[in-house]
């Protein structure tokens, strides 16, 4: 397999793997809301509008992209910030 197309096939592979640790919509919202985030806080570091995230967390629309790329990192953050508030909660 040449290089270029091995390549593009890894970048699909990549952007499978991100659409797959989407949350659903709901989750989405969840995961904002209980971090106690606006839309726009959200919004700003994917660079997006507020209302594309109200669409994201509706499912109207799916990020994609680099906007997918973000939009995971931004939600796994704030997973991981509710994980380590659940735990200290816990002890």
């Amino acid at each position: 397999m040449d290089e270029p197309l091995s390549e593009e096939l890894a970048g699909l592979q990549d952007l499978l793997r991100l659409q797959q640790s989407l949350p659903s919509p709901a989750m989405c919202r969840a995961l904002r809301v209980s971090a106690g985030l606006s839309t726009t806080a959200v919004a700003t570091p994917v660079g997006v509008t507020r209302q594309t995230v109200s669409k994201w967390e509706r499912g109207v629309r799916k990020p994609r992209g680099e906007h997918l790329r973000k939009y995971v990192a931004v939600l796994s953050t704030l997973r991981d910030i509710q994980h380590v508030v659940i735990q200290r909660a816990a002890a």
